[in-house]
């Protein structure tokens, strides 16, 4: 291994322990953001799940912030910044390996 892949892998667990401590919620927080959720996004589960596929077409299992950002701008699916900060946390919390870049998101969370 390179030391410039040792230096992103060390940059990119000091930044999953980061984020594991910052974006950290209680457990009531958690139950109510996830019944927010299921009662926003149920509706458009068809939608999004044709707008990740078009995304993801390698069936990687990912996609970005920035496709997130796009699929639910497209869908026109409004959330408040609280939901979004929650659902990007939850896409995130599954992506802590190896083969995952920083800005990968695993969408089979959004599986309501």
């Amino acid at each position: 291994m390179s030391y410039l892949s040792l230096e992103y892998e060390n940059f990119k667990q000091k930044f999953f322990t980061l984020f594991d401590s910052v974006s950290s919620f209680s457990v009531n927080q958690q139950e109510e953001y996830k019944k927010q959720l299921i009662k926003k996004l149920s509706k458009y589960i068809e939608q999004l799940n044709e707008s990740i596929k078009s995304f993801d077409q390698n069936n990687t299992g990912f996609i970005t912030f920035q496709q997130l950002r796009k699929i639910l701008d497209t869908i026109n699916i409004n959330l408040d910044d609280e939901l979004v900060e929650y659902l990007i946390y939850l896409m995130k919390c599954f992506t802590n390996d190896e083969n995952t870049n920083l800005e990968d998101l695993r969408y089979s969370v959004l599986c309501i």
